[in-house]
């Protein structure tokens, strides 16, 4: 499957191909190798809640267990870099019982 590799959200920008998240400021958000994958896992398929399992799987190639809080983690570390209040996530929604939702792409720009 074939992706876009510019993805415009909430006024930031991920450059897939060159792994690069540029802020709302267009200065550079720092992400570790498995922040960027879980964005970018999250950018393919927005607007679907995707499960623990899944994004485990995807992220770190690893099976999911119940008591790995890997993918929490994770998102707990992308909300508080990227989301207006990490508090108050917009972008990145708990679906309880089912896993995590992407909220926040810009479907009419990129290439």
């Amino acid at each position: 499957v074939q992706h876009k590799s510019i993805y415009h959200f909430d006024k930031l920008v991920l450059d897939a191909s060159r792994r690069l998240l540029l802020g709302r400021d267009e200065e550079e958000i720092k992400l570790t190798r498995a922040e960027f994958e879980l964005l970018l896992v999250f950018m393919t398929h927005p607007s679907q809640v995707l499960n623990r399992d899944r994004l485990l799987s995807q992220v770190t190639h690893r099976s999911w267990d119940p008591n790995d809080r890997t993918i929490d983690v994770l998102i707990m570390r992308l909300r508080r870099k990227i989301e207006r209040d990490y508090k108050q996530p917009i972008l990145f929604a708990t679906v309880h019982g089912e896993g995590y939702l992407f909220s926040g792409l810009d479907e009419q720009k990129g290439s």
